[in-house]
């Protein structure tokens, strides 16, 4: 069943693969669950043992939990349209799991300076990492957008940096200041090793090829981690740039399309993410307890 969903949602053009392959393998694990209750067949399936499946499902991976009713939801649909003479199991899922958000700041301004200054940019590699962090924290690009990073996504005459973005395909253009500048030039010039490769930000050792996606976050937390101490629980990688700069800005009064446009965003409901970060913004939402009768004095 689960390979015919797949089939017919290539097909049909439904879903992105990328959808396609996540919500397969959320159905799969879904049902190894419902298999451990002894169900090997569909046509078993009743909906209290969806209902407790997914309760168990929950418990383990509570973080996920919308993304598998998201799942089980299209995947009902193609059974519904399908194979009609098998249960119909959504009228399960139309609950909504409890949301789980957790607030990550981002490193401060402070913070950044840190890990900056901690980097020794005598060495090849210390000119690359530099130039890459640089980058995110003045510009706030994604990790895989700085690794991606072509000679020809760089306009030097006019101090732009212009791509598409990985991840949303958006294309973006971003100014690139003296610093950041003269850091990646540094790099180019002093540190980078000879190579056919088109990538500005290359491997340290043969091959001397492009870094790969998640090597940002590598590269970032060498420098982070120790730079700023055990106390430190935050995020650590490329994104905490990211996030600072956002809550930067947002502390500053830069209008919400601005924000858009520098962060690279499809939509501007986006930037709700960096609002918790920022207490100085989280002050103006609290209310008062005018009118509202209060127990207890301390609180008032």
């Amino acid at each position: 069943l689960i390979s015919e969903y797949i089939a017919h949602s290539l097909k049909m053009g439904l879903l992105k693969e990328s959808s396609i392959k996540q919500y397969s393998g959320l159905v799969r694990r879904f049902f190894r669950i419902i298999e451990s209750r002894q169900i090997f067949s569909y046509k078993l399936l009743t909906l209290p043992e969806i209902s407790n499946s997914i309760t168990e499902y929950g418990a383990k991976n509570s973080r996920s939990t919308g993304s598998l009713l998201d799942a089980l939801r299209s995947f009902a649909k193609f059974i519904s349209e399908f194979h009609p003479e098998l249960p119909d199991i959504s009228p399960v899922l139309i609950g909504i799991p409890a949301h789980h958000k957790r607030v990550y700041e981002g490193f401060s301004r402070n913070d950044a300076l840190k890990i900056l200054n901690s980097v020794d940019r005598n060495t090849a590699l210390g000119k690359r990492d530099y130039a890459m962090m640089l980058l995110a924290y003045n510009t706030g690009l994604r990790g895989v957008d700085i690794t991606n990073l072509r000679f020809n996504d760089i306009d030097w005459s006019s101090s732009e940096i212009r791509i598409v973005q990985q991840k949303t395909g958006i294309p973006i253009a971003l100014p690139l200041d003296n610093e950041t500048g003269n850091a990646i030039a540094d790099y180019i010039l002093n540190g980078r090793p000879e190579s056919a490769c088109n990538n500005v930000f290359l491997r340290a050792v043969k091959p001397y090829i492009a870094l790969s996606s998640q090597s940002s976050w590598t590269i970032f937390s060498k420098y982070s981690l120790p730079a700023l101490g055990s106390d430190y629980t935050g995020k650590h990688g490329p994104h905490a740039f990211r996030r600072g700069i956002g809550a930067r800005m947002l502390e500053a009064g830069v209008q919400c399309e601005i924000m858009s446009d520098v962060l690279g965003h499809s939509s501007p409901f986006a930037l709700y993410q960096y609002t918790p970060a920022s207490v100085q913004n989280l002050r103006q939402c609290a209310m008062s307890f005018d009118g509202i009768q209060v127990a207890r004095e301390e609180l008032l």
